[in-house]
């Protein structure tokens, strides 16, 4: 298997609140944890779950899903479904456990093997079809 990386880029102006909704002051720092929930799927937790950031500055997120088993539906080989399966490949968050899972406007970049977007919160994100 391949090896799977997620990125997060947090600009200067990004941080807006803290979960209690308490503002974030310029020159304040947060301690952003992020937790692996499933390696096999690529879903990760970003901690303190419901930090806010500023929607016209949001932070940005990438996911890449490496050099790893090509055969999406699992059927034994790699043919044409997998690669129809590849091209529709986004991120998605799921706000609460138990909540259904959203996909979010992401951009693929198959010449990469990677998926990206900006985020105005933290929650749970998982790279899915």
């Amino acid at each position: 298997d391949g090896e799977e990386v997620v990125k997060l880029s947090v600009g200067a102006a990004s941080l807006l609140a803290r979960p209690d909704g308490s503002p974030i002051a310029q020159g304040d720092s947060v301690l952003i944890t992020m937790r692996v929930v499933d390696p096999a799927l690529l879903l990760v937790e970003f901690l303190p779950s419901g930090l806010q950031f500023n929607p016209q500055q949001p932070a940005e997120m990438e996911m890449e899903y490496g050099e790893g088993n090509d055969d999406y539906n699992e059927d034994g080989r790699h043919d044409s479904t997998d690669t129809t399966i590849e091209a529709t490949l986004g991120i998605w968050k799921q706000e609460q456990l138990g909540q259904p899972f959203v996909r979010l406007t992401s951009k693929l970049l198959q010449s990469t093997r990677s998926c990206d977007t900006r985020i105005t919160s933290f929650t749970r994100y998982a790279l899915a079809y």
